[in-house]
């Protein structure tokens, strides 16, 4: 499995809405910043047919947005949120590639 950066990881999110067709998997931990204390319950996700999203505006979040990724789960048409520092794997094409946020 081939280690990537988390902002390359990112970048070829990006690049994907504008290819007809094309998705990407991610594989993140839960958090929520609701908590008033802390807990050890974050459980990894998983979601294999991704294509990035813009923001609702019904989703005002009180944390800067640049820390969200926004997508939809294409199985389920959902939309769906994670923290781009909680993506522990990507999948572009037939690869999952490990995301790394510190080198």
């Amino acid at each position: 499995m081939e280690t990537i950066t988390g902002t390359q990881a990112i970048e070829k999110m990006r690049l994907l809405k504008g290819v007809q067709n094309a998705t990407f998997g991610i594989i993140f931990f839960t958090h929520t910043h609701f908590k008033t204390e802390y807990t050890n319950n974050a459980k990894l996700r998983k979601y294999e047919n991704c294509r990035l999203r813009a923001a609702k505006r019904a989703e005002g979040t009180s944390t800067n947005s640049d820390h969200y990724l926004f997508f939809t789960d294409l199985d389920t048409n959902e939309p769906r949120t994670c923290w781009k520092k909680l993506i522990r794997q990507a999948r572009f094409g037939n690869t999952w590639n490990k995301v790394q946020w510190f080198l």
